[in-house]
């Protein structure tokens, strides 16, 4: 099942950058693209503003491993347990 999605993931991401080269350089710009192929609707406003304050996905998600590695943050278990599991596959997937 998680091949299936990853594969889907896969998909998706090249449908994108294919159809928008600008993208293959702007990880922030490649999120914000996926997200309105998966139905998110943002005015050209609100686009903007994402492009301009908002931060990446990317960066949120290396500072929450940077405070559970250096903050001795305690995650419940099966949140470690799930996120140990994702990432062995993903690997495995990617190899």
């Amino acid at each position: 099942m998680n091949y299936i999605i990853s594969k889907k993931v896969l998909d998706l991401v090249e449908k994108v950058v294919v159809k928008y080269p600008k993208s293959k350089s702007n990880d922030k710009l490649l999120c914000l693209l996926v997200w309105e192929q998966q139905g998110l609707e943002l005015t050209p406003e609100q686009r903007e503003y994402f492009m301009a304050h908002c931060i990446s996905a990317e960066t949120i998600t290396r500072n929450r491993r940077q405070l559970e590695e250096n903050k001795d943050w305690l995650f419940p278990p099966e949140v470690k347990k799930q996120r140990s599991f994702l990432e062995d596959m993903t690997h495995k997937e990617f190899k």
